[in-house]
């Protein structure tokens, strides 16, 4: 259905009777042409999670092999394009999810390293991580942050660290 236009370069949107402008209807479009960007951006792994048609899907895999500047800003004026003719509320709630995934497993890195530093630094702080994580195998703890201070090289230091990291990881999850 065609949308009317009058005379003074407004539009007229027929679901909520109001008057959008040819600067907001630029603004939605510009919102949709970065999002069709940052779903090229994204990992094959995340975008299996992404809701879309299948001209969508083959356009942004087609994109990601893109490497001329010229020929990637094409491709997603085109993706672009067939992002207009769809609903993309469902690909916004998906790439939304897939940022709040994001950081929460960011969040749980930084308290992952928080207690690798703390163990490493502290002597109360095993005590303090056993009453929190009670299943935790003390042992390996103890015998990792030996390891790490008495390590002779950077080596030994890096591979004590890396595996004191995941055996809090293991002991937390």
């Amino acid at each position: 259905m065609a949308v009317p236009q009058d005379f003074d370069g407004m539009e007229e949107n027929e679901s909520d009777d109001k008057i959008v402008s040819k600067s907001e209807l630029k603004r939605q479009m510009t919102a949709i042409q970065e999002l069709g960007e940052r779903l090229v951006k994204l990992t094959d792994q995340q975008l299996e999670k992404i809701p879309m048609p299948e001209n969508l899907a083959d356009s942004v895999a087609r994109a990601k092999k893109i490497t001329k500047r010229g020929g990637l800003r094409r491709e997603l004026q085109f993706i672009g394009k067939i992002m207009r003719s769809i609903d993309v509320s469902p690909i916004e709630e998906a790439i939304q999810s897939l940022d709040e995934h994001a950081q929460v497993d960011s969040q749980q890195f930084h308290e992952l390293e928080t207690w690798r530093e703390r163990l490493l630094t502290s002597n109360d702080a095993l005590t303090e991580f056993m009453t929190e994580h009670p299943h935790a195998n003390v042992q390996l703890l103890r015998q990792l942050i030996r390891n790490h201070k008495s390590a002779k090289n950077e080596a030994q230091k890096t591979k004590a660290f890396r595996q004191l990291f995941k055996t809090i990881r293991d002991s937390i999850e």
